[in-house]
């Protein structure tokens, strides 16, 4: 009964074979009659419907009240209950907890008003297993257009929204490496100069995604002035020519600061050649290149520790060969000299009562005498006071010393507060200056030397020059003088430069910081 017979009926007259016959007849039947034969053949005719879409289409039935009175075989099949489990019940049976309450209230709010509703329901089989449909509810509504029943038609797309699932996850666990490995993906459709950008390449800029419109002129402007004209070069060469390329270049973050990238590409082509796509990645290597620099700096902290130990443990050895100098240069005064003094006695006590013997004595006394001087000027240059050093007067001695045994005119300059040095620092100026006056002596042939020692911008300078032979400054000499020197001014942080050529005599300034 109702509306949906009516048009039922009405449908089945105008569809029938004896048209005319079969007005004719309905006319003449009392209303109640033709009532009856209408509805019998819109129920033959909504069970040829219903054939249909249980062939295809998972079909349920709810009354007024939302309880099931129909449910077709794929409804069970999908469900995973049988008919008498679902009939009697209503759709909360199979509901997953999924869809909030708002949702719902939609649904119900469309169809109690007679009006089609159309949506995606998550449910639960009986099983626990969950699967997706397309639904579609159509309200069947009386003359007075108040639905009274409702036709649930089904269409499982449990596929699609696994693939779906599946492609969002997927792009999920792509978007957190990315974000984990700082690298964002770009592409640009060549054909439709189409700039699409990664979620994560937006933030590696600092821009949201609706924020800014990629393209190849705004990329560039965000690269650092001091890069942009060769990343401009590089970007240009590639789309004339289409050259997969990489680089590194330096970019300005969305908050002003300065931060450094990696940048690959590659085009893809057509059968033809053509290039459709160009895509790329870009990594923010910001983390890595100020690892890197802190390694280089870790690393020259850790070298100049190093260098610092090793000038330590120099002035040590140095210290050390100090020390066994002076025990050396004691062990010469008090014990030979000591011992070649009787022997010069007796040797003269052995000569006194016979003149022949002590005019063949003579010379080898005269050998003792001078050994011992020697051996007491020997002690006087080797052994040094530990402390309260006069580093003016050792030099000065020295100069003495050279002025003594050679003809060489010498000018002495010292400008040093006496508080300015330690005595260990004093004890190897000193010795340098001892390995420069032997030096000159043994093989410049000089007419005069110049030393100064000097305070110049809180270090100290000490020239040495003299006007004699000279030599090559590059040459391999034999001799380890030079180098014994650059190993005490090396280990107190200080620098020593030659300058000489041959003729031209030697010049030797050495700064030592204080």
């Amino acid at each position: 009964t109702g509306t949906a017979s009516e048009e039922f009926a009405a449908d089945i007259i105008k569809k029938g074979a004896d048209d005319y016959i079969l007005k004719d007849r309905m006319a003449r039947l009392p209303a109640a009659i033709k009532a009856a034969i209408q509805q019998r053949r819109a129920l033959k005719e909504l069970s040829d419907y219903r054939y249909a879409l249980d062939q295809s289409a998972i079909v349920a039935i709810t009354n007024q009240k939302g309880i099931i009175i129909y449910a077709n075989e794929n409804f069970c099949r999908i469900s995973k209950y049988s008919a008498d489990e679902i009939l009697g019940n209503d759709h909360r049976i199979i509901n997953s907890g999924y869809h909030p309450a708002e949702y719902i209230k939609s649904l119900w709010g469309t169809i109690a008003k007679g009006k089609i509703w159309r949506g995606e329901f998550r449910n639960q089989a009986k099983d626990g297993s969950i699967y997706w449909v397309d639904t579609t509810i159509i309200p069947f509504v009386d003359e007075k257009k108040k639905p009274y029943q409702y036709l649930s038609i089904r269409i499982d797309i449990t596929e699609k929204k696994n693939a779906e699932e599946a492609l969002r996850q997927s792009e999920m666990r792509l978007n957190e490496a990315q974000a984990l490995a700082h690298i964002g993906n770009w592409e640009i459709d060549l054909v439709k100069n189409l700039h699409v950008w990664s979620e994560e390449l937006f933030r590696i800029y600092g821009f949201y995604n609706n924020e800014i419109a990629p393209s190849i002129d705004f990329f560039i402007s965000l690269i650092h002035p001091e890069d942009q004209g060769n990343a401009r070069q590089v970007i240009t060469d590639a789309l004339n020519h289409y050259t997969e390329s990489n680089g590194s270049f330096r970019f300005i973050h969305k908050n002003g600061s300065v931060r450094h990238s990696y940048i690959e590409w590659r085009f893809v082509f057509d059968k033809k050649g053509k290039p459709q796509r160009l895509f790329g990645i870009l990594q923010d290597i910001t983390e890595r290149k100020e690892a890197e620099e802190n390694l280089k700096l870790l690393e020259q902290k850790i070298l100049k520790q190093t260098i610092q130990e090793q000038k330590k443990i120099a002035r040590a050895i140095i210290k050390a060969q100090e020390k066994e100098r002076n025990h050396l240069g004691q062990e010469l005064h008090d014990d030979i000299n000591q011992k070649l003094a009787a022997v010069k006695m007796h040797l003269f006590v052995a000569g006194r009562k016979n003149e022949a013997i002590k005019q063949l004595l003579n010379y080898p006394v005269e050998l003792i005498e001078t050994t011992v001087e020697d051996i007491r000027l020997l002690c006087q240059r080797m052994t040094i006071p530990a402390k309260n050093i006069d580093l003016e007067e050792l030099v000065l001695d020295l100069l003495a010393y050279m002025k003594q045994h050679t003809s060489v005119k010498t000018n002495f300059t010292y400008a040093v507060p006496a508080s300015q040095l330690s005595d260990d620092l004093k004890l190897n100026i000193y010795r340098i200056a001892q390995e420069q006056v032997n030096n000159i002596m043994k093989y410049a042939g000089a007419g005069e030397v110049k030393i100064s020692i000097t305070n110049q911008q809180g270090s100290i300078v000490m020239l040495t020059e003299d006007n004699g032979a000279g030599f090559i400054t590059g040459k391999k000499r034999k001799g380890i003088g030079i180098t014994n020197m650059l190993n005490r001014v090396e280990s107190f942080n200080g620098t020593m430069k030659i300058t000489s050529a041959p003729g031209n005599g030697c010049k030797i300034e050495i700064t030592i910081p204080v």
